[in-house]
């Protein structure tokens, strides 16, 4: 915005440096508050004020209808979303796959197994079988499931 200023009129003095600074933001205040909202469907200045911008006519704010497009948004939002997750449970007896670290910034991620699961807990935590007589557990995030190789 203010380098389209710039070119527009060059500023001689710091006085007019100044004035060209404020109306530059003065400019972009208003173009901000004017700007219409997508999921609102309105400015935030008619949202708030009752008044159009642009027009000097009143705005009536339809509250009702602007909840309804946003909760629409947002459920399509998270239908996306959750379309890409796989549902999968884990039984005992399965075998899965163990991070062994997750650094950050590396791109090479630990992985070792397949172990068994020996017991399936609430809330998304197993107990695996690291060992004969060592056992571990831990919550399913930091796991995989393990599919046999086709031979």
């Amino acid at each position: 915005m203010l380098k389209t200023l710039l070119l527009a009129q060059l500023p001689q003095t710091p006085h007019d440096v100044l004035h060209l600074v404020d109306d530059g933001l003065a400019k972009t205040m208003h173009w901000m508050r004017s700007t219409i909202s997508t999921t609102l469907k309105a400015s935030p200045q008619a949202l708030t004020f009752s008044q159009c911008v642009l027009l000097n006519i009143p705005f009536i704010a339809e509250w009702q209808t602007i909840c309804w497009i946003k909760e629409a948004l947002v459920n399509n939002t998270l239908i996306k979303t959750n379309q890409r997750y796989i549902n999968y449970d884990d039984f005992v007896g399965e075998c899965v796959l163990k991070y062994d670290q997750i650094v950050k910034g590396k791109r090479a991620v630990k992985i070792s197994g397949p172990f068994h699961i020996v017991h399936v807990h609430v809330k998304g935590t197993i107990t695996i079988q690291l060992r004969l007589g060592t056992i571990e557990s831990f919550n399913i995030c930091c796991t995989i499931p393990y599919m046999k190789p086709l031979a």
